[in-house]
């Protein structure tokens, strides 16, 4: 290769001539020496492919000369430095495989440096003095949190599809931190249904679960403080329907204090209706003691209304009385008729 060549591949006019000088004569009688060996060669010459290897070495020791005191990470400013002055005490072969090493090491760095950008852009919401929700923005984060808790994201390709959910606006993760800690993963999704006015857009939160993808525990007051804080329009998740964290107790049309129990063999029914959902707190009579409401024993049910009349157990899988109950319930009992009727008669 010619002087002019090498130079205009380096491709740096910062660097002082003499240095610059001495640099392309080192790279010439290296690369010759090279070239001259017998396996480098063919019948007609240097073989194309050492053409490309050289071409392509030498692209990255002008890398190394720009990024040995520009580049954000001081590691990389050294690697570089360090491959620069390895030059003159070796061959071009061992040269040409450092040089692609530090290339992999700055593609590495740059990856990871991006990575921290993008996630200083996540969201940080105090929930309480204990609890944090933050933002996952990067891929390294989702493996992190995966890892951490034993979660099928701690896997490069699983971690991938859900982070791509979350790049084109579809999906929303969050991580859940207690006193700073690492403790679950929360997944609200963006979900459609269709309304008489056109499609309605929610915000629905499906997963929130900690370590072995168990459900987070939280008590029903910070619960409704993550659905408020999020704006979420649906749970699905099992941590907030156990605990009968609803949006429809953060909705300003229903009256959220407990209501009047209704009496039905050995249990007590509480019941709030809004004017599209209903959410229903099963209770032993037994276990109700002085008008309290005892946390740790209500189980919980909810529906809501799709079309006209029609019901659905959206979360049927977490709800202690199924849609065909809550039938029987209304039938059989003039009392539990009357609650979840009271805005049928109502204008819309």
């Amino acid at each position: 290769m010619k002087y002019r060549e090498i130079d205009e591949l380096l491709n740096n006019h910062d660097v002082p001539t003499n240095e610059r000088h001495q640099l392309i004569n080192c790279l010439i009688a290296m690369i010759q020496q090279y070239e001259n060996q017998p396996q480098n060669r063919d019948g007609r010459g240097v073989r194309n492919s050492l053409r490309r290897r050289e071409r392509t070495t030498i692209k990255h020791i002008g890398s190394a000369l720009r990024l040995r005191q520009k580049h954000p990470d001081p590691q990389i400013q050294h690697e570089a430095k360090k491959l620069l002055r390895s030059i003159p005490h070796n061959n071009f072969s061992i040269i040409s495989n450092r040089a692609s090493m530090f290339m992999g090491r700055v593609r590495k760095a740059s990856w990871r440096l991006n990575e921290q950008r993008r996630q200083a852009k996540g969201r940080v919401i105090v929930v309480s003095a204990s609890l944090t929700l933050v933002e996952i923005q990067s891929l390294s984060l989702l493996l992190k949190v995966g890892k951490h808790l034993s979660l099928c994201v701690k896997n490069l390709d699983t971690a991938r599809n859900y982070f791509n959910d979350v790049l084109d606006g579809s999906d929303e993760l969050w991580v859940v931190k207690l006193k700073g800690e690492i403790a679950g993963l929360m997944q609200v999704c963006m979900g459609r249904r269709r309304r008489r006015t056109g499609i309605e857009f929610q915000r629905i939160l499906e997963i929130c679960n900690g370590s072995h993808n168990d459900p987070l525990k939280f008590g029903r007051t910070v619960a409704l403080k993550i659905l408020k804080c999020l704006h979420i329009d649906k749970v699905n998740a099992e941590t907030f329907t156990r605990v009968g964290a609803f949006p429809l107790f953060l909705r300003e049309d229903i009256d959220s204090s407990l209501p009047e129990p209704i009496l039905v063999g050995t249990e007590l029914h509480f019941v709030w209706r809004s004017r599209d959902s209903i959410a229903i707190a099963t209770l032993e009579k037994k276990q109700f003691r002085d008008e309290k409401f005892n946390s740790s024993k209500k189980k919980w049910s909810y529906l809501c209304l799709q079309g006209k009349n029609r019901w659905e157990d959206w979360d049927c899988m977490t709800n202690h009385l199924n849609i065909g109950e809550v039938l029987h319930l209304v039938l059989s009992t003039p009392n539990f008729y009357q609650v979840t009727s009271k805005f049928e008669d109502s204008p819309k």
